[in-house]
């Protein structure tokens, strides 16, 4: 009876206050886990990234990883702007931090897999922490990732 008097109350004050309390709802259903879909300030964070906007993408994408820790999404784009700066340290804790958040996703799984081997093949010295996070992704990365690169070798 308790969730029944709260479902009651909830829905009370949104038709009430329309939209507003509605998104609110929303965004705090989310920050708990239990309303699924991608929160708006992951949503803005990645719009800013394809627009090429990094500044924006990084404080939107940063603000919603750590608003919203049972979602994946955030960390992976971070993870996708680090490995843009050539940062291999950092893109591969932000796929570890992916993985830990949502370990059975098959797109998680497959962008950790793709970023920490393409990383694996760039960074030698971090090849073995990049294969690790790989093989807890439950993927492989091609033969010869991870071993020392020769001129002009890597991953796209």
């Amino acid at each position: 009876t308790v969730l029944l008097l709260l479902a009651l109350l909830a829905a009370g004050v949104l038709t009430l206050f329309g939209s507003g309390v509605r998104s609110w709802l929303v965004d705090a259903g989310q920050q708990a886990g239990v309303v699924e879909g991608v929160p708006a300030q992951t949503e803005r964070g990645i719009a800013a990234y394809r627009a090429g906007d990094r500044a924006t993408a990084e404080r939107e994408l940063g603000e919603a990883a750590r608003a919203y820790p049972r979602s994946a999404l955030a960390p992976l784009y971070l993870a996708r702007l680090r490995l843009d700066d050539g940062d291999a340290y950092r893109a591969r804790q932000q796929l570890a931090e992916a993985l830990r958040r949502e370990p059975e996703s098959p797109l998680v799984r497959r962008t950790v897999t793709e970023y920490g081997c393409a990383i694996a093949a760039r960074d030698p010295g971090g090849a073995l922490e990049a294969l690790a996070v790989v093989t807890r992704a439950g993927g492989r990365c091609p033969e010869g990732a991870g071993e020392p690169l020769g001129e002009g070798g890597g991953a796209p």
